[in-house]
C-alpha cells in the first residue's frame, strides 16, 4: 500500500455517459452447487481446511505460481455494485491497470457460509439452525474474508474508496460513518499499513498510524456506525481519471502522484 484515495460516485455517473462501459462484464460465480462443491474439496475427514477454502472462495490472480500485485483496490458499498462494477471497467480497459474487486474475482462470502450452516448448523430436533453453531461458523468465515481482504489492500499500491450515500451514512464535520462493518475494515486496514513507495519510484517506506475507531447501536434494527478517517483520502474527479486514461499503466498513477503533491 503506497496512498489512498476517494471519488464521488456523481463522478463516476457523469464519466460514464461519456464513456460507456460494454454489458457483458464477467462475474464470480455465485450458484450454490458451487460452495458445496468447494465445501467438499476443503473437507478431509471431516475438517475443512481452511486456507484451501480461502483460496477456493476468495482466490487472487496468479503468474506462474506468483501471486500478483494490484495497482489500485476498490473499496465500496455493495448497493453500488454497477458503478464500481464501471470503476474497475475503466481503470482496467481505458487506463490500462492492474484492478482488484471483489466482485469480479471472488466468491460469495454469504453463499459459503449458507453451504456450511445447512450441513454443520443445523438442530437435530428441527429444521432450525442452532443459535450458537451459526456464531462459530460466521465467525471462522468472517475471519477468513476478513485477512484475505487485508492480503488483497497490502498487495494494492492504491486504495480507491467510492463516496456515496451508501456508504457514507453520516457526517459530523469531523469524521465521515457507515453502517457497514465491511467499509469500516477496508478503510481502517487502508490507514493502517505502512505506507510503501513502490520501487520504480524510490526505496523508501513510511508508517502510518492505527486509526482510532468510534460506533453506536441504534433502532430496532440493528444499525452500528463506525467513524472513517477517510479524511486525509486525496479526493479524485472526472478530470483525474481522464488524465490516466491519456496517460496508461503506472505513469497514470505516477502523474496523480504529482499533481495531487504527494511526491514532489
Amino acid at each position: 500500500m503506497f496512498e489512498s484515495f476517494k471519488i464521488n460516485i456523481a463522478a463516476l455517473e457523469a464519466l460514464a455517459h461519456e464513456c460507456p462501459m460494454p454489458r457483458n462484464v464477467p462475474t464470480a460465480d455465485r450458484s450454490q452447487d458451487f460452495y458445496e462443491k468447494i465445501l467438499e474439496t476443503c473437507t478431509h475427514e471431516g475438517v475443512i481446511d481452511g486456507a484451501d477454502l480461502s483460496a477456493l472462495n476468495f482466490p487472487f490472480d496468479i503468474n506462474n505460481d506468483t501471486p500478483i500485485h494490484y495497482d489500485v483496490f476498490i473499496s465500496y458499498s455493495h448497493l453500488d455494485e454497477e458503478e464500481a462494477e464501471y470503476l474497475h471497467w475503466f481503470l482496467t480497459t481505458q487506463c490500462k491497470l492492474h484492478v482488484f474487486l471483489d466482485s469480479t474475482i471472488w466468491h460469495s462470502a454469504d453463499l459459503l457460509l449458507k453451504a456450511i450452516d445447512d450441513k454443520y448448523c443445523k438442530n437435530t430436533t428441527n429444521n432450525n439452525y442452532n443459535y450458537n453453531k451459526r456464531n462459530f461458523s460466521t465467525s471462522h468465515v468472517h475471519t477468513l474474508l476478513s485477512m484475505a481482504m487485508l492480503n488483497a489492500i497490502k498487495r494494492s499500491e492504491c486504495f480507491l474508496f467510492i463516496e456515496s450515500n451508501n456508504s457514507l451514512t453520516l457526517k459530523d464535520g469531523i469524521h465521515d460513518h457507515s453502517l457497514s462493518p465491511w467499509i469500516y475494515q477496508e478503510t481502517e486496514f487502508a490507514n493502517s499499513l505502512p505506507k510503501i513507495l513502490p520501487r520504480r519510484l524510490h526505496p523508501e517506506s513510511i508508517e502510518k498510524a492505527f486509526a482510532i475507531t468510534e460506533s453506536l447501536a441504534a433502532g430496532g434494527i440493528l444499525k452500528i456506525q463506525h467513524a472513517l478517517k477517510t479524511g486525509l483520502f486525496h479526493s479524485l474527479d472526472v478530470n483525474d481519471l481522464k488524465m490516466m486514461q491519456n496517460r496508461k499503466g503506472t505513469n497514470g498513477l505516477d502523474c496523480l502522484y504529482y499533481q495531487k503533491d504527494i511526491l514532489k
